[in-house]
């Protein structure tokens, strides 16, 4: 999930995974990290093996870099980082 923020874009996905020939590169200038974490539960009714995360159940953290995998926050588990960034011209 990506938006646009005034020239920055924001994506909560660490990695993309596209298929073959979809490779491009981007230089771009990090100006921010976040953890983010959420809560996640069975949907009412729901007979399969997913849990979904709770609509406004969001927390972000603000951290100076994203090494590896952080730990969760009270009654939520971390789910990826929000990286914002924007573009490198020249």
């Amino acid at each position: 999930m990506s938006s646009g923020t005034g020239g920055r874009r924001r994506s909560i996905f660490g990695k993309y995974h596209g298929g073959a020939g979809e490779e491009s590169v981007a230089r771009v200038k990090v100006v921010g990290v976040e953890e983010v974490h959420c809560r996640y539960e069975f949907p009412p009714g729901d007979t399969s093996d997913g849990r979904q995360p709770v609509p406004g159940s969001t927390a972000s953290v603000p951290v100076s870099r994203a090494e590896r995998w952080a730990e969760g926050q009270p009654g939520l588990e971390f789910c990826g980082y929000l990286v914002t960034a924007e573009p490198v011209v020249g």
